[in-house]
């Protein structure tokens, strides 16, 4: 038995948050709406109205995960989508997506603050037709669709900085990157054929109109992952290993293997004493070569930490606990960092106690961004 394309799918919803896109052009409306805002409003009760609108959302969930899909139905569609009681849309509509149907078996989006992202699940064979400019084209006009701000029934007046502040907001928009990756599930697939096609697709995220290509051959056969992002996508291809050894994982297997995840604490214990021992050995070294300066030394101070906590935070497969991975190193390296600089520098001033503040503010700062970034990637 060998992975699948909805096996692959389904791994992507329930761990990375992605969604299946629908084969219509829009968004049918929710017929029984108004009635639910009319009793939402008819009542003065707040339990009650919190009530009607946690059915509200259970409902208009179920309505959207009815909706016809790209590729047919979904296989195991009730267990991807019920979530402790709750249902949970987990499918995106765009008429530009859309346009890509005839190229994959199923295609995924997932949209994040940073980036959109727009996966083509393709079975055995890279389409002949598909090219990098129609990519491109579908790319900008999909980021269109999706950042598109609903337009008021009512016209609504607002001040000239507010104009000026949604027009800067709407440019901002439209350099958002899109990220396509061509994902190609088959046995016996990485033929230079196949991977001459794949190069012939990619490209780099800089390029006009900000849209990126990655192409990917996973072997079920041979277990084996190639991508055009060569080493760079290292942690992408040590996903993709992971899908295809457990291809025969549940949904409700996978959604219990993230329950019962725990943060690394070897993970932790290993980056903190990397660190240190890379921070203090850098200084070492170059104080023998010759005088440390105060910038190089604070450099080190800064770079080396937040360095060590997102490369280990990288070296994890899934992000559900990068944020608190990083909190817990945080606590682990200043403990043992400021114990040593303290004990170099006795007898401390109220100046070591000031660097070691504003190396401790920098760097928590530094870190607790690139995890939370992580943590919604």
């Amino acid at each position: 038995m060998t992975l699948s394309v909805d096996q692959l799918c389904q791994r992507l919803i329930t761990e990375e948050g992605w969604l299946l896109l629908t084969d219509c052009d829009h968004e049918p409306p929710f017929p029984e709406e108004d009635d639910y805002w009319d009793r939402f409003d008819a009542t003065s009760d707040p339990v009650e109205q919190d009530l009607l609108f946690l059915e509200l959302l259970d409902e208009k969930a179920k309505h959207l995960n009815a909706l016809p899909l790209i590729g047919g139905p979904f296989p195991d569609m009730s267990n991807l989508t019920e979530i402790e009681g709750m249902t949970h849309a987990v499918v995106i509509t765009s008429p530009a997506l859309r346009r890509l149907k005839p190229y994959c078996s199923r295609l995924l989006v997932k949209q994040r603050p940073f980036a959109i992202k727009i996966t083509l699940v393709i079975e055995d064979h890279v389409p002949a037709n598909l090219n990098r400019e129609m990519l491109s084209q579908i790319g900008a006009q999909a980021r269109e669709e999706l950042l598109a701000e609903p337009e008021a029934e009512e016209p609504v007046e607002e001040s000239r900085r507010g104009a000026k502040a949604r027009k800067k907001r709407a440019k901002a928009l439209k350099r958002l990157p899109v990220f396509f990756e061509l994902i190609v599930v088959g046995q016996r697939i990485q033929t230079d054929h196949r991977r001459k096609a794949l190069h012939g697709l990619r490209q780099g995220r800089l390029r006009k109109p900000s849209v990126a290509i990655h192409g990917y051959l996973l072997d079920s056969a041979a277990g084996s992952v190639w991508s055009t992002s060569g080493l760079s996508g290292w942690r992408r291809h040590d996903y993709f290993r992971y899908a295809l050894r457990h291809h025969t994982d549940s949904v409700p297997e996978i959604q219990e293997a993230i329950l019962n995840s725990r943060p690394g604490v070897l993970l932790i214990v290993a980056s903190v004493a990397i660190a240190v021992l890379t921070n203090f050995g850098f200084k070492a070294l170059v104080q023998d070569l010759g005088e440390l300066t105060t910038v190089l030394w604070f450099a080190a101070d800064i770079l080396v930490p937040t360095a060590a906590v997102l490369t280990a935070c990288c070296s994890m497969r899934l992000n559900t606990h990068v944020v608190t991975q990083t909190k817990c190193f945080l606590i682990g390296y200043f403990a043992v960092y400021s114990t040593l600089f303290l004990a170099l520098a006795w007898v401390p001033t109220f100046q070591h106690f000031y660097y070691l503040t504003v190396v401790g503010v920098i760097t928590t700062v530094a870190t607790m961004m690139g995890a939370y970034m992580m943590s919604l990637e």
